[in-house]
């Protein structure tokens, strides 16, 4: 079921309901309950073997405390919400943490709209229940907008649009040892993620992670995109370094972002790594479009400088050998400035 709660503060988890003789207690209602006592633990014990699968057919309400969902306390560990509208979770207050949930079917997923030391860790977003496939439904995965230290790790994401999306709302946030638009191990790719990772927020940490991305990979996007650390990722390549992906177009970019550290990256894409000083990426309903490195850019500020690019194996398997695929290494354009290329 998908019932409110009639009355969270004297009646609790209750939307009046009955299920086998028992008090029916949606998610629902199991957050409405939570918000009223200020913050609680939301577990799962649901009848009937497999996953279990929750229908949402509107947003969930936001989370406004600290609150655990642990769809891990389900017997086999996962519990899938199946959710509509702008948002399937939404994330403020805090500090929550979300795990063991597969997620999909919203416009985006999960929304950390605010709150400090908010944690998304474990879930399934925009995937088929066991995460062996993505959701052409499910638009975006998981965007930070807000609020201060978040961390996003350990996610299977498959969404079509946009895997991890930091906006400016938000600042040091974490995201670390994701699959984007690839399987749990690393090696198989699913979905048809056009842009895996997108940081347009100050002091993110992005590291650990192994991205597929048919547009973009990693990109850094605008002024907004302050000191970003992107490390040790696997971009366009299995984690393990033994094969390539196809279709990775731009590795890692960095459009007008100041001060960026690109260390330790593993990237085999047609185009590795491109630094420009201005913004030439373009956003709309549609996806986003990275302009093409060129001797005519779009003009704009120059906003991107300083930034450090060192020990990154481009283009090459684990092996040392080609994957063949990366047709430029390196690439710096469009104003950019004061750049140290190492190792």
């Amino acid at each position: 079921g998908d019932g409110a709660a009639v009355d969270a503060s004297e009646r609790g988890c209750d939307t009046g309901g009955a299920v086998d003789g028992h008090v029916e207690c949606t998610l629902r209602a199991a957050i409405e309950t939570a918000n009223d006592a200020g913050g609680g633990e939301i577990t799962f014990d649901i009848d009937g073997g497999g996953i279990p699968s929750i229908s949402a057919g509107s947003p969930l309400p936001t989370v406004t405390g600290p609150t655990t969902i642990d769809g891990t306390t389900q017997d086999g560990g996962w519990v899938e919400v199946v959710g509509a509208g702008a948002h399937v979770l939404q994330l403020q207050g805090g500090p929550s943490l979300i795990t063991g949930l597969a997620v999909r079917g919203g416009d985006l997923q999960i929304d950390v709209a605010g709150g400090t030391g908010q944690v998304v860790r474990g879930n399934r977003i925009g995937t088929n229940a066991t995460g062996t496939a993505g959701d052409a439904g499910s638009s975006q995965g998981i965007f930070v907008s807000g609020g201060d230290g978040a961390r996003v790790g350990d996610n299977v994401i498959g969404t079509a649009d946009i895997g991890i999306g930091l906006r400016s709302g938000s600042t040091s946030t974490t995201v670390e040892g994701n699959r984007v638009g690839v399987s749990d191990d690393g090696t198989a790719a699913i979905g048809d993620t056009d842009a895996g990772i997108i940081v347009n927020a100050p002091d993110a940490t992005i590291t650990g992670n192994t991205v597929r991305g048919t547009s973009v990979g990693i990109e850094l996007l605008r002024s907004g995109a302050t000191g970003a650390e992107v490390t040790d990722n696997a971009v366009g390549a299995h984690r393990d370094g033994t094969a390539a992906f196809d279709g990775q177009a731009y590795g890692i970019r960095s459009d007008g972002a100041p001060g960026a550290t690109i260390t330790g990256n593993r990237v085999v894409a047609t185009n590795a790594i491109v630094l420009a000083g201005s913004d030439q990426t373009t956003t709309d309903a549609e996806g986003v479009h990275p302009e093409e490195p060129s001797v005519d850019p779009i003009d704009g500020a120059v906003t991107g400088a300083e930034a450090t690019v060192a020990d990154n194996d481009i283009g090459l398997l684990a092996n040392g050998t080609n994957a063949g695929t990366t047709a430029y290494g390196i690439t710096a354009w469009a104003g950019m400035a004061d750049t140290t290329i190492d190792g």
